[in-house]
């Protein structure tokens, strides 16, 4: 069974050494069955896909999804 790790961050700089040291001590004793996913883009997500491919794993962006639920009042409805 894949092990999946979920990494999520901001956008924000961030030390790719860290990120690498932080995830190759925690899937030592999971590797080779580890499957990265995050949301892409820019910064941390960028990282983990660096990541991924430097190890030869999985990698799977995930797109975000920005639209409202139909259920959700829209800003203007809550304010009125």
């Amino acid at each position: 069974m894949t092990f999946r790790v979920l990494i999520i961050g901001g956008r924000q700089r961030f030390e790719y050494a860290r990120l690498r040291d932080a995830l190759d001590m925690l899937l030592a004793n999971r590797l080779p069955d580890v499957e990265i996913l995050t949301a892409g883009g820019p910064g941390v997500p960028a990282l983990a896909a660096c990541y991924a491919r430097s190890r030869s794993l999985p990698f799977v962006a995930i797109p975000i999804d920005h639209e409202q639920h139909p259920a959700t009042p829209s800003n203007s409805e809550m304010l009125a």
